[in-house]
């Protein structure tokens, strides 16, 4: 578990809070239970545990609605998941990748092709300067395919040369293993209109690619600077002049699938609001009185959270008199009247009431002032200002740590596999979680 928060001298925080095997069985009802224990174990109020980061692990999902946190989907494991279905339906595409995977499988076992490859990299290397060896997707890990096509595609003149070679040299082998990866390999380099959909398709992925990593800086407001990203690269890619037919196909899957239902994504909303940049909200769709009603329901969530703050540092409105147990009644109201009782309702009404005002008058100083620049430091920038509206500001704080991915959470499964290999099989779960150190969920509070 990690946890993140914006400090005093606004700085974004992130701390590994705890790394914890969790019992048999893995349901929603354990780790809920695990995740409050470990926030008690360090003394934090599980009331201040406002959001969770997740992948779409439907154990962890219902897990985060059992607890007290709101849940946010992980903005690259989501893009991730709806690019990895439209490829899968796109035959063309889907194809050409097997193609391009098998050749990288037997280069990455041969080690004659792979030493040959790298011969023929350093022959030609003021065209090759870093990369020899051709490299493989993983399921796992984000933006792999695009890597694994884009490297194929920068040696293809290096592969094809080795490929022909050693398609020469064992012409004539009856070998079994020798004829299967001929077969393979001569069945599986693309050929020159394949080479075109590659290139093209590398154009639609590659604005997936630069989207991911902009959400998964962990410097900086992520959450806050989703959807003006998100809708930029979608705006970008139906922009993209693709021509083959299989790529346009791709490109328009996703446009249509990066489309938003705004009304669902409230809080990223409310942090994009937060961010100075972005509160114009000018990525908002323009549709009849919509952008109107998504902005009311981000100025309803803020001046909440204000008068929640407020309702601490002041006294809560008073429960119906006859539902109070006598001990809690106030003194003054014992045997009162019910116009005196009216009194100290009304009393209290108007507390609720300047808390309220209090909200609007400070949203309607931040909305009045210039937006920040874009490339203006927005922690300093509200450092600047708090003063001006210092419970705004905290309820800034609260929004603008949320990450847009559970990066961290995947971090600490790289640095398991890492960590728990086959020569440490004996080790305990306890000296695992020393080791790792590292999120099983972020949070944000």
């Amino acid at each position: 578990m990690t946890i993140h928060f914006i400090d005093n001298d606004w700085q974004l925080r992130q701390f590994d809070l705890k790394a914890q095997g969790l019992p048999h069985p893995h349901n929603a009802e354990t780790i809920s239970a695990a995740l409050v224990d470990m926030i008690k174990q360090f003394s934090l109020k599980v009331e201040d545990w406002k959001y969770s980061v997740t992948d779409g692990g439907k154990n962890y999902m219902k897990a985060i609605k059992i607890g007290p946190s709101d849940h946010i989907y992980c903005a690259a494991h989501k893009l991730s998941v709806t690019l990895k279905n439209i490829l899968a339906n796109n035959e063309p595409i889907q194809t050409l990748i097997n193609k391009i995977r098998a050749i990288c499988k037997i280069f990455r076992k041969s080690t004659t092709l792979a030493q040959q490859l790298q011969d023929e990299c350093l022959q030609h290397k003021n065209d090759y300067k870093k990369y020899f060896r051709l490299v493989i997707d993983c399921k796992t890990r984000w933006n792999s395919i695009f890597f694994m096509l884009k490297r194929f595609l920068e040696l293809s003149d290096r592969v094809s040369a080795v490929v022909k070679r050693y398609l020469e040299s064992v012409a004539s082998s009856t070998d079994k293993k020798v004829i299967k990866r001929r077969t393979k390999l001569t069945s599986s380099m693309p050929n020159i209109a394949e080479f075109v959909t590659l290139k093209q398709t590398l154009i639609v992925l590659e604005s997936l690619f630069h989207l991911t990593e902009l959400l998964c800086v962990g410097e900086y407001p992520s959450l806050a600077q989703k959807l003006p990203f998100w809708t930029s690269t979608r705006k970008s890619l139906y922009e993209l002049d693709v021509t083959d037919a299989s790529a346009l196909r791709l490109r328009d899957d996703i446009v249509k699938a990066m489309n938003i239902d705004y009304f669902e994504e409230i809080t990223a909303i409310t942090a994009s609001f937060l961010d100075p940049r972005f509160k114009a909200l000018h990525f908002l769709p323009k549709y009849q009185h919509t952008d109107a009603k998504i902005i009311e329901k981000v100025h309803t969530t803020i001046k909440d959270a204000i008068n929640g703050q407020l309702r601490g540092k002041t006294i809560d409105p008073p429960q119906p008199l006859q539902s109070v147990p006598s001990s809690n009644v106030p003194e003054v109201l014992t045997g009162a009247s019910p116009a005196k009782k009216r009194v100290w309702e009304d009393a209290f009404g108007k507390i609720v009431a300047s808390a309220r005002n209090l909200g609007q008058e400070q949203l309607e100083i931040y909305l009045n002032m210039k937006p920040a620049n874009a490339t203006d430091d927005i922690f300093q920038w509200w450092k600047q200002r708090e003063h001006l509206f210092p419970e705004l500001a905290k309820v800034a704080k609260r929004f603008l740590s949320i990450p847009a991915t559970s990066v961290p959470s995947e971090r600490l499964w790289s640095r398991a596999g890492l960590t728990m290999t086959d020569r440490r099989t004996s080790m305990s779960p306890s000296t695992l979680e020393k080791l790792l150190s590292q999120p099983v969920i972020t949070i944000a509070v």
